[in-house]
């Protein structure tokens, strides 16, 4: 627990120290790096081909250089990779879009706070810190009150209490963040609910691609939290609702 501790607040002083840059390609190289780190550990889990895996790293690279409506046609040929090769590479060209376009689209929502017209209190926090809060919050209250399990077949450590009271922690910091980081009540609805929800499923969603491939953590380069897929399955998820309101709604 000590290390795991230790960890995160290392991880959160390095975001800040990044999104607070007064320019957001740092960060743009972070994310890109953090995402084919993310890329080769689903590789791994997957026992797919590595080549497939650099060359989801280097779609990522794309991803966050080009203008969104790319997106989606950047992301065609690991389709098409996938669909003609064996069944690990099948899921592994499927599943790069759960990776490369949550955080592309992150990438994409930190830029937009360089705009002249928007503040530089970096909103995109409100959609990261939520995510981290209830993940904490799971930890704590499962350990001093779960009694009973969430999914016992895929994750069996999490509980039912530890989910309600990250459910509460992310819907409390997304509304406690919103005069700070200034953004909408709106937003703030929005981002505490798609971590709430959404940040877990996408928790549970790695779990079941370990428990089938019977392993315990995609990876072992952060102490205390294993890989870096372990450390942002959550965000993966809640981050495309977060950021399309966002993009709409600023």
């Amino acid at each position: 627990m000590k290390s795991r501790v230790i960890t995160a607040v290392l991880l959160l002083v390095a975001v800040m120290a990044l999104l607070l840059l007064p320019r957001p390609e740092p960060a743009g190289i972070a994310i890109a790096a953090l995402g084919c780190i993310s890329l080769a550990e689903l590789a791994g889990i997957l026992n797919a081909s590595k080549i497939l895996a650099a060359f989801g790293g280097l779609m990522l690279l794309a991803l966050v250089a080009w203008p969104i409506p790319w997106l989606l046609l950047a992301l065609l040929p690991p389709l098409l990779y996938g669909l003609l090769k064996q069944d690990g590479n099948l899921r592994f060209g499927l599943l790069q879009v759960w990776i490369c376009l949550p955080l592309a689209l992150l990438y994409r929502s930190h830029c937009l706070a360089f705009e002249p017209v928007v503040t530089l209190a970096r909103p995109i926090l409100g959609m990261l810190i939520p995510v981290w809060a209830g993940d904490t919050a799971a930890i704590f209250v499962g350990k001093a009150f779960g009694k009973h399990l969430l999914a016992p077949k895929i994750s069996p450590k999490k509980t039912v209490e530890g989910a309600i009271g990250s459910a509460i922690a992310s819907i409390a910091v997304a509304f406690a963040l919103a005069p700070v980081l200034h953004y909408l009540s709106t937003l703030a609805a929005i981002y505490g609910l798609s971590a709430a929800i959404l940040g877990q499923l996408g928790d549970l969603f790695e779990s079941a691609l370990k428990r089938k491939a019977e392993v315990k953590d995609s990876g072992s380069i952060l102490p205390g939290h294993g890989g870096v897929l372990d450390r942002i399955d959550g965000l993966l998820f809640a981050i495309v609702p977060s950021t399309l309101a966002y993009l709409y709604l600023r």
